[in-house]
């Protein structure tokens, strides 16, 4: 049987719909006001006394937000969540509990938006929950890997704090719109700070591109988050759905709220943060949520993903920081529940950690394979001494590849 779409013939694009129309005429009731880009002429909201000429987007504009008074006192994450769980518990949202983290419905390995919550009712076209929900879900997403440590704002891993609806009237999407910006309004980030850009766009959801008009949503030249209307989600057995998906970064929107230097200070830990090395710190942080989820480090698929994050932290005579695993885990735990222990995530770790280090030492040394991999680096380096490889040899090595990890 063919799924369910929208009709073909003569269709709109979908920011000349009723509802796109509907989504703008909201803003400018609300006293939003349309203006052009100064740098890439692209049309954007913005109250009438913020003076900015770019629309926010990370090419057009700079982190004016930095340069802004700040906190006086640091707001944190379990704060944020904590105002968001009232908020919109107070509004009669109903509470939905995160999906696990490694995906079983749809195609992504991982979970990567709060929209996943309604991913049975989509793809198993399940009985649909026509409730509003809010949701705290943790999500994994590698694209951003190369700009970690590159761009400011990057990790392949955060927690999207949202309001989700499956099946709304167009209608109910714009008031879960007002809510949120009453919400963000109650947390210090004031709309009038804001620029919002309503584009269309078209994610691969499941293998198939949805339709959405997206309001994308920036402050100080930030993107803090989306508010989604997605269309023509197709189904087998009935019509296609509609769903609301108002989404926005928790890292983000805690970074943009205290106005910190580093995006990296609302998650921590701050003695790792203030030295910068944000890479190292996201890839201890990624790894430990992918191994609390169960996965663990192979070939294929997800464990091919872990096995390449703990390669980055695996450096020849540095010891893989038992602190740094605890601290993640135990930041995981508080917006998700997992099954799999601290401590055999640390074993996981330090494992591959051992196997990635003494594989390197074989194959530039051309050691036997009858010596295993999964000890220690110590005495892999003891036992090939034994084996009769040069001192030197060894030493030389070592030097070079812990300068190349530095």
């Amino acid at each position: 049987m063919e799924r369910k779409t929208m009709a073909k013939e003569e269709k709109l694009d979908i920011l000349d719909t009723k509802e796109a129309k509907i989504i703008k005429d909201y803003f400018i009731g609300h006293g939003w006001e349309e203006r052009n880009c100064s740098h890439c002429d692209s049309r954007f909201l913005v109250k009438p006394r913020n003076e900015t000429k770019t629309c926010g987007r990370e090419d057009c504009s700079n982190l004016d937000f930095l340069d802004r008074p700040k906190r006086k006192r640091f707001l944190t994450t379990i704060d944020f969540v904590s105002q968001f769980e009232k908020f919109f518990s107070s509004l009669d949202y109903e509470r939905s509990e995160p999906v696990g983290i490694v995906n079983k419905t749809g195609s992504t390995l991982f979970a990567g938006t709060a929209g996943q919550i309604f991913d049975r009712a989509i793809f198993n076209e399940e009985e649909i929950d026509g409730k509003p929900k809010f949701v705290v879900q943790p999500v994994i997403r590698l694209q951003g890997r190369p700009f970690v440590g590159e761009k400011p704002g990057f990790s392949t891993s955060f927690v999207n704090v949202a309001i989700e609806q499956l099946n709304p009237a167009i209608e109910e999407h714009v008031k879960h719109l007002d809510d949120w910006l009453n919400f963000t309004s109650q947390t210090g980030l004031f709309m009038g700070e804001m620029t919002i850009r309503i584009v269309k766009d078209s994610p691969d959801w499941g293998g198939h591109n949805l339709d959405a008009i997206t309001a994308k949503m920036y402050y100080g030249g930030l993107e803090i988050g989306v508010a989604n209307w997605f269309v023509g989600i197709p189904q087998n057995s009935r019509e296609s759905l509609r769903m609301s998906d108002i989404s926005f970064g928790l890292e983000r929107m805690v970074w943009v709220a205290n106005k910190s230097k580093s995006y990296y200070d609302a998650i921590g830990p701050l003695n790792y943060s203030i030295k910068n090395d944000q890479r190292l710190m996201d890839s201890y942080r990624t790894a430990v949520l992918m191994s609390l989820a169960g996965v663990e480090p192979d070939i294929r698929d997800r464990s091919s993903k872990l096995r390449a994050l703990i390669k980055d932290i695996s450096v020849p005579g540095q010891e893989i920081d038992r602190d740094l695993i605890i601290f993640y885990a135990n930041w995981w735990k508080k917006f998700a529940l997992f099954e799999v222990p601290v401590e055999s995530v640390f074993q996981v770790i330090i494992k591959e950690r051992n196997r990635n280090i003494n594989l390197d030492i074989k194959k530039e040394l051309g050691v036997s394979d009858s010596i295993p991999l999964d000890i220690s680096p110590v005495e892999y380096i003891n036992k090939i001494i034994e084996f009769g490889i040069p001192f030197e040899k060894i030493k030389e090595f070592l030097t070079k590849s812990s300068k190349d990890k530095s």
